[in-house]
């Protein structure tokens, strides 16, 4: 392992960690560490969220995550809608409810 995957994993540790900000997620078999965001909505009149799991895109090549995966999180299923690596190292997935 070089000192950058290291350094990684050990951000990765602790940014996802649900002592901090984190949360955990399930897709399939594996849980994978990130954080949930779905902040609520408003237009004209109608309410919604547009809910994000944050994680690190190692963590979507390795468990194969991709538009159409199942991720369970909260007890409640969505499907990925959209990946959008950020090019740090993070990629946001944007969900909908399966």
């Amino acid at each position: 392992m070089s000192l950058a995957d290291d350094i990684r994993s050990d951000l990765e540790g602790l940014f996802y960690s649900s002592s901090e900000f984190g949360s955990s997620a399930t897709v399939g078999a594996n849980t994978v560490a990130g954080i949930f965001h779905a902040p609520g909505s408003e237009a004209l009149g109608i309410g919604g969220t547009k809910p994000v799991f944050r994680c690190a895109s190692a963590r979507v090549e390795e468990y194969g995550i991709e538009q159409g995966t199942e991720l369970v999180h909260g007890g409640v299923t969505y499907k990925v809608a959209s990946l959008d690596p950020d090019g740090h190292g993070e990629t946001f997935l944007t969900l909908r409810e399966a």
